[in-house]
Parts: structure tokens; sequence; C-alpha cells
């Protein structure tokens, strides 16, 4: 017999629709660019297919941190943020750890938290505010100690958007902030420098169009990287 908790949810999935735009699952209406799956197909057959490939993805790794400013131990790279977030909620909450997020928000966040045993504590907020409810949040987080709070700004499916500064107001409230950025590319933000309580996550299966590779990346202090790393499983 499965957890009690486990028993009493649904897993998270999505209906099989035949659409030529599915707006459901946000993907991209643009595949890429067929010379580029190309150069990309013609590396692939060049690799050795009976040999584990790098097992820290070095070269990926180095050329995000290259892109962002930031060294090579700052990033971990996964199978979508999708399995990070799962590794860092791993990391993060244990048993009866207060977790709290705005509602409505993407609802893998929940169901990772309650798998881990942690405590969920949802925002409800006005999706049609156009802001996350971040005074509210830190409200919460007053109440609670040694806490996490979970975050999508732009927010999954309502669109808001943490206020100007909302991410150092999470982090000022002492409390462990793990930011989804999956849709970051689209409100021109950067990635906040590492600090010791925030780990940012991104995508490339969005904006980048990459959805059918699984390709996903969190940044944060070399040692936060290297807390996630130990429950993240490897690729190989």
């Amino acid at each position: 017999m499965s957890r009690s908790v486990v028993a009493a949810m649904t897993a998270y999935t999505l209906e099989l629709r035949e659409a030529e735009i599915k707006l459901n699952q946000n993907e991209s209406p643009f595949d890429f660019p067929r010379a580029l799956k190309e150069r990309v197909l013609a590396r692939m057959a060049d690799r050795p297919w009976n040999l584990y490939p790098d097992f820290e993805s070095t070269a990926l790794r180095t050329a995000i941190a290259k892109a962002f400013r930031l060294a090579p131990e700052n990033i971990l790279v996964g199978n979508g943020s999708n399995e990070l977030l799962a590794a860092a909620i791993g990391a993060f909450v244990g048993p009866g750890t207060p977790v709290i997020f705005p509602r409505p928000t993407f609802a893998l966040y929940e169901k990772l938290v309650t798998i881990a045993g942690g405590l969920p504590i949802p925002i409800e907020f006005d999706p049609d505010s156009g802001l996350l409810p971040l005074e509210a949040m830190r409200s919460a987080i007053a109440k609670h100690q040694d806490c996490v709070a979970v975050v999508c700004s732009p927010n999954n499916p309502t669109g808001g958007v943490l206020p100007e500064g909302g991410v150092d107001a999470l982090l000022e409230s002492g409390a462990m902030v793990l930011c989804d950025e999956a849709y970051g590319d689209f409100a021109q933000t950067g990635v906040s420098a590492p600090q010791e309580n925030l780990v940012t996550f991104r995508t490339f299966s969005k904006a980048w169009g990459l959805a059918a590779l699984r390709v996903g990346w969190c940044a944060s202090t070399a040692e936060n990287c290297r807390e996630i790393r130990k429950v993240k499983l490897p690729s190989t």
C-alpha cells in the first residue's frame, strides 16, 4: 500500500488533446529552426551512444553560468525545471516544514510539498490583480519559523508578478525562497545574484521552444547547489 498522503492524491497529468496550439501547456507555437535541429542531431550522431554522458553536464552548466555572469558551481541542470524543483523541495522541506505559496499557481508545488511531508500554506489572491500577494506572504512567513516560500513570477497560470523588489522583500523575511522563473524570459528579468536563502529556477521549455527536450536549470550558492545535488537523481 502507498502512503496515505499519496493515496489521497491524484497524479499530475494533462489531458491529451489534438490542437494546433495548446494554451494549457504554454508551449511555444514556433518549432525550433530545422537547421539548428540538424546541427544538434549531427553532434548526437558523433557521440558514442554506448557511453554515459558527462555526469555533471559541465559544458552546459559552464555556458549558462557565462551567459548570466555566474560561476559553474552556482548552476545545476536537470530534466526540465520540475526535476530541480522536486530536488530542492526534497532538500529543504521535511515533515512539518511550513511552505507558503500563492494560490492559484502551478499545482505541482503543493503536490511536491505534500509528498515531502511539509505543511502547505496557500495564500489565496485575486488572479485578476496582476500582482502576487507579497505582503500576505510576508505576514504568513512571520508567523512560522524555518519556513520555505515558493513563488512563480510571472505566475503560472495567472501571469501575475511580484511587485518591484519583491524577491528582496521575501529574502529579508528570512525564509528559504524557491523562485520559479520558468516564464522569466517573458518578463525580461535577470537572474538574482546567488544568496544563501534563494534558489532560482529557469527552463528552456517555454521561451526557447524546447519543451520536448526537457532541459531546465537552477541557480544558487555553491553550497545550496551541492545540497540539492544530493537529492537530484543522476541523469545516467
